[in-house]
C-alpha cells in the first residue's frame, strides 16, 4: 500500500470514527453537516483533495469572522487536531455569535 493512499485512507476512518458516516459521499469527496442542535445552523465539513494529499474545508457560518477553514493534511499528526478543531466549532455554535474586535 502506498503512502499516499495509507494517509486518504487513514484521514477517512479518523473521520469517520470522530464524526459518523459522512451525510453525502461523491467518488473520493465526503461531505458532513454536524450540528449540535437541529436549531443551530450546520457546519458543513468537506474532505476531498488531490491524488497526493487529503484536503479539509470547514464552512462554518457561526465564525463571523472568517467563515471558512481549511488545511491540506500531509501526515496522520495533524489529524487530532483538525478533529479537535471541528469538535470546538460545533460546541462553540451552541454559544450566540461573537463579533471580532477588529471587525468593521
Amino acid at each position: 500500500m502506498s503512502k499516499i493512499f495509507s494517509l486518504h485512507t487513514y484521514v477517512g476512518a479518523r473521520f469517520r470514527e470522530a464524526f459518523g458516516a459522512p451525510s453525502t459521499t461523491m467518488g473520493r469527496d465526503d461531505h458532513w453537516r454536524l450540528q449540535g442542535s437541529p436549531s443551530q445552523l450546520p457546519i458543513n465539513v468537506l474532505l476531498n483533495g488531490t491524488r497526493d494529499i487529503p484536503a479539509l474545508w470547514v464552512f462554518d457560518a457561526h465564525d463571523l469572522g472568517d467563515g471558512v477553514f481549511s488545511a491540506a493534511i500531509t501526515n496522520r499528526d495533524q489529524v487530532e487536531d483538525l478533529i479537535v478543531e471541528i469538535q470546538s466549532r460545533v460546541q462553540r455554535a451552541d454559544s450566540p455569535p461573537t463579533i471580532p474586535v477588529d471587525a468593521p
